[in-house]
Formats: structure tokens, sequence, C-alpha cells
């Protein structure tokens, strides 16, 4: 993807079908920086909860990550005091 590349969104929010036009502004590492086009208030709602949903997501996979790491820590001492 490259800045000023036209795209559209697909996404499930909630069970309702989301569809917006878009274009790249930014791209890097990653991430990806969108200007939407023609959205109705209820596709900024759904955008906003969108966004919340992805966070929260984020958020649930660097917990389990750390779990992860933690317990992978412990079998290790227990592997080397054992």
């Amino acid at each position: 993807l490259w800045a000023g590349a036209p795209v559209e969104l697909w996404a499930k929010v909630r069970g309702t079908p989301l569809r917006v036009a878009a274009m790249v502004v930014s791209y890097r590492e990653e991430r990806l920086g969108l200007r939407f086009r023609g959205l109705t208030l209820r596709k900024m709602e759904q955008i906003q909860m969108l966004i919340e949903e992805l966070e929260q997501s984020e958020q649930q996979m660097v917990k389990k990550a750390r779990e992860l790491a933690v317990s992978r820590r412990a079998e290790e001492k227990k592997r080397e005091c054992g």
C-alpha cells in the first residue's frame, strides 16, 4: 500500500456489515492511516465501534502473550532446578 491509494474497507461491526471508501494517507510498520469519504453518521459510529473492538482485541492479545511468557519462564526455571 502507498499514500494516495484508494481502498475499500469491508468489516462486520457487532454483526452489522460496514463498507466504506477511503484513501491511504500513511502506512508504516503495520499501521495504516485512512481518510474516509462519504461517511454518514451511522458509518462514523460503526467505524468508532470497530476501532474500539480492535483496541480491545489488541489488549487481549497482549495480555495473553504476557501470560504465555510468564508461564514459559516458570517452566524453564522448573527444568533448571528440577
